[in-house]
C-alpha cells in the first residue's frame, strides 16, 4: 500500500463536533499526528504501532493510551490495540471525498491490494469509502453521466470486496443507516455488485470439479472414446465429468443473483432507501 506524500485538511475540522470536543493539546496533536503520519495511506486504515505513534506525536506512550481512549470516544479514529492498527474515520466524507470515476476507481483499487489486510476495520473503511462516494456524485443529478460511471465502479467493486473482507455487509448496512440519507440515487445499481459477488462465488464452489473418481472408473486415463468408438487424446483434466463442465458452462454465462441472495438483509434495505 503506498503512503501518502501528502493530506488535504479542510478547515471545516476546527468545527468539527468531534474535534472541538478535544480539550488537551495532547488529544488535538494525537489526531493530526496521526492524519498526517509517515505510515498513513489513501484509504485511512494502516498499522500504527504505540512505539511509533509516540515518537511522530512527542507523547510518551503511558500517556498515549489514554488519548487514544479518547480519540475513539468521539468518534475521530478506532483503534485496534492488540494488532496495532488504526483507523480514520470519516476519512472519506471529508476533502478525501471521491467525486469522479477515475478517483472512486483508484480508491477501490487501493482497498483491493494484497497488502492490505483483510480485518473488519477495513471492512467499516470500505462501506465509508462506498456510501461517501455515492453522496459525492448525488449532487450532479440524473441528467449528469458522471453518476452512472461511479455507480458501475462501486458495483464492481463491492462484487470482490463481498468475498474478500469479513463483515462487509453488516458494515454496509450500519454505514447506509448512519450516513445514507440523500444516497438513493444508484443504491440499488451498486448495492446489486456485493449480491453478484455472493452468488458468483457460490457457482465457484458447485463448479469445482470432484475430487474423486467417477463411478466405475479404477485409474484416471488420458483417453476417451467418441460415438464412433475412436480414442482421442483427452485435453484438459482426464476425470473432469460432463455435468462439471455443463455446471462450468452455466457459471461462465450467467452470474445473476440467486433467489436467496436476493433476500438477503442488504438487498431488503435497499427496497425501503
Amino acid at each position: 500500500m503506498a503512503k501518502k506524500d501528502f493530506v488535504m485538511i479542510e478547515t471545516a475540522l476546527l468545527r468539527r463536533k468531534s474535534f472541538h470536543s478535544l480539550e488537551t493539546c495532547s488529544e488535538r496533536n494525537a489526531y493530526l499526528t496521526a492524519t498526517l503520519s509517515s505510515q498513513a495511506n489513501y484509504i485511512g486504515v494502516f498499522r500504527y504501532p504505540l512505539d511509533w505513534f509516540s515518537s511522530e506525536s512527542k507523547i510518551p506512550v503511558e500517556d498515549l493510551v489514554g488519548v487514544v481512549g479518547h480519540l475513539e470516544d468521539v468518534g475521530l479514529i478506532e483503534y485496534d490495540l492488540e494488532e496495532e492498527n488504526l483507523r480514520l474515520r470519516d476519512w472519506f466524507y471529508t476533502s478525501n471525498i471521491r467525486t469522479s470515476a477515475n478517483t472512486v476507481k483508484r480508491a477501490a483499487r487501493d482497498f483491493l491490494k494484497s497488502d492490505v489486510p483483510r480485518i473488519a476495520s477495513v471492512s467499516r473503511a470500505a462501506a465509508e469509502f462506498v456510501v461517501a462516494s455515492l453522496k459525492g456524485v448525488s449532487g450532479y443529478g440524473q441528467e449528469s453521466d458522471h453518476g452512472p460511471k461511479v455507480f458501475e465502479v462501486l458495483r464492481g467493486f463491492l462484487c470482490r470486496a463481498v468475498n474478500e473482507f469479513p463483515e462487509i455487509e453488516a458494515s454496509l448496512l450500519a454505514e447506509m443507516e448512519q450516513h445514507g440519507i440523500g444516497v438513493k440515487l444508484g443504491f440499488d445499481e451498486v448495492f446489486l455488485g456485493l449480491i453478484e459477488g455472493e452468488a458468483i462465488a457460490a457457482r465457484a464452489i458447485s463448479a469445482a470439479p470432484s475430487k474423486g473418481l467417477p463411478s466405475g472408473s479404477d485409474a484416471p486415463t488420458e483417453y476417451k472414446t467418441t460415438p464412433d468408438h475412436t480414442e482421442t487424446k483427452n485435453k484438459g483434466k482426464p476425470y473432469a465429468s460432463q455435468q462439471v463442465s455443463v455446471c462450468q458452462d452455466r457459471f461462465q454465462k450467467s452470474i445473476g443473483p440467486t433467489a436467496s441472495t436476493l433476500n438477503s438483509p442488504l438487498a431488503l434495505a435497499a427496497k425501503k432507501v
